[in-house]
């Protein structure tokens, strides 16, 4: 019980740490403050992207693999 206390103080105090990091960065330069946090919300709407991007085209590929003839045959020998 000890142990997870101690972890949960940690994790706080580095959230403050981060949280003062960040508020500092705004306070000393508010545009780059902006245009990281601009620039890193893009990258992560890219990476959802990508995501569902290759979902989509795994779910094609899947549905072509049902539509072959021999499909319950090869199911039935590796499955």
């Amino acid at each position: 019980m000890c142990f997870v206390f101690f972890l949960f103080e940690i994790n706080r105090t580095i959230h403050g740490l981060i949280y003062n990091a960040l508020k500092l960065f705004m306070e000393m330069n508010h545009k780059l403050f902006d245009e990281c946090s601009q620039k890193y919300k893009l990258e992560k709407q890219k990476e959802k992207d990508k995501l569902r991007d290759r979902d989509s085209a795994w779910m094609k590929i899947e549905s072509k693999a049902r539509q072959n003839p021999n499909v319950k045959f090869l199911q039935n020998i590796f499955f």
